[in-house]
């Protein structure tokens, strides 16, 4: 699990982005956001937090190599560090307009 606090106005934007581009179940706080990179895809489970803090709990990795699903949890801080970064660009990348 790896924590992020941002002010107050980008948390806002990226909650929004959540609520707007990923899953969650009623009345679960948690997001599931699906990405691709490089040809694989992960599922990233998303809980905003009090005090404007993101905290990215955990990846799940999958892929259909054979036509079985194979899938991988995702627990090092270090990697998942990396995915939050990633996922605060996609969401930059699609909240800001095209000439800022």
């Amino acid at each position: 699990m790896t924590l992020r606090r941002m002010k107050r106005e980008e948390y806002k934007l990226f909650v929004d982005y959540l609520s707007q581009t990923a899953r969650s179940k009623p009345y679960c706080p948690i997001y599931e956001k699906d990405i691709e990179i490089d040809g694989g895809s992960y599922t990233l489970f998303i809980q905003p937090g009090a005090h404007n803090t993101i905290c990215l709990l955990y990846v799940l990795s999958s892929s259909r190599a054979g036509g079985e699903g194979d899938y991988h949890l995702i627990l090092n801080n270090t990697v998942l560090a990396g995915f939050m970064e990633t996922l605060l660009y996609l969401s930059r990348t699609v909240l800001l307009p095209e000439d800022a």
